[in-house]
């Protein structure tokens, strides 16, 4: 079953106001609505191996991946620099916010469009 993970790296616990807090009502739409499984990995000031094995360089970031392999990150969000202030009024979107729900709709619909077109999953074998 091709199940989108979206997995999220973060330098801490979500404080109020920032994408990771804003993303926990995101993570409830998305995998009720396309079955995607979000996972969070806590990144420390102190190097570790994950950041390395993923390619992490700022939080927080978003690796996505589908049947264990990558199909897109976004690691250029404006809450990652710290010289940008990230203010929202209530109820309005970040640019991350929707940087970020444009990405998990277009993968959502392209596992859903894969999901139901075997052809898009299986090699062409008319040519034997």
């Amino acid at each position: 079953m091709d199940t989108l993970i979206p997995f999220l790296f973060f330098p801490r616990y979500p404080e109020r106001g920032t994408i990771e807090g804003r993303l926990k009502n995101l993570r409830h739409h998305y995998e009720r609505t396309c079955g995607a499984k979000f996972y969070k990995y806590i990144i420390t000031k102190s190097k570790q191996q994950i950041q390395t094995d993923f390619k992490i360089e700022d939080t927080p970031a978003l690796v996505f991946f589908c049947n264990g392999t990558e199909i897109d990150r976004i690691s250029d969000l404006d809450e990652a620099d710290p010289a940008i202030l990230v203010t929202t009024i209530g109820g309005e979107e970040s640019k991350d916010e929707t940087r970020i729900k444009n990405k998990l709709d277009e993968l959502c619909e392209k596992i859903a469009a894969q999901r139901s077109d075997p052809v898009q999953q299986q090699p062409d074998d008319s040519t034997k």
